[in-house]
């Protein structure tokens, strides 16, 4: 089911759906650590609310075998976006909050804030930049971390119109 009543001039289509199931494998090397490898599956809902302002629920889980014991997380991000329109041009501001439980620590463990906005390139491609701060409560000592970073996304499916 798709959603009509939003704008979105994004490149990422799936953003007009009412619900996105997914399932992938990630692998992180390190130079100096053990390589990280685990298995995601989760869904994302989306919502139109007034103003043309979008909300996202991500829900996810981390399934992490590459240590003993097995190791799992649950991730849930909450996401407000809106598109603008300069001239012909629209980014996509955003604010987003996620919460992390971890298997290891049986609590839940991490919060980060983002604000950030995407700016599309094209069909195809677009520059998400963001700040976030993390706290991470799970290990000892607690930690805070303020970030920056910029992330190309690139969009090459097709979703066929119903």
């Amino acid at each position: 089911m798709r959603l009509k009543n939003i704008p979105i001039f994004d490149p990422d289509k799936t953003k007009s759906r009412l619900l996105q199931l997914f399932v992938g494998y990630r692998s992180v090397p390190s130079p100096d650590k053990a390589t990280i490898d685990r298995m995601e599956v989760g869904f994302i809902s989306n919502v139109p609310l007034v103003a043309n302002i979008l909300l996202s629920d991500r829900n996810r889980a981390d399934l992490d075998w590459s240590k003993k014991p097995f190791v799992w997380r649950y991730r849930n991000r909450l996401k407000l976006q809106r598109t603008v329109a300069i001239g012909s041009y629209n980014p996509a501001p955003y604010a987003s909050a996620e919460v992390f439980f971890q298997s290891q620590y049986s609590k839940w463990s991490t919060t980060v804030l983002y604000a950030g906005c995407l700016f599309p390139v094209g069909k195809h491609f677009a520059f998400d930049s963001y700040y976030a701060h993390q706290n991470i409560t799970g290990k000892h000592p607690n930690q805070q971390l303020n970030q920056l970073g910029l992330i190309l996304n690139m969009y090459f499916g097709r979703l066929e119109e119903q």
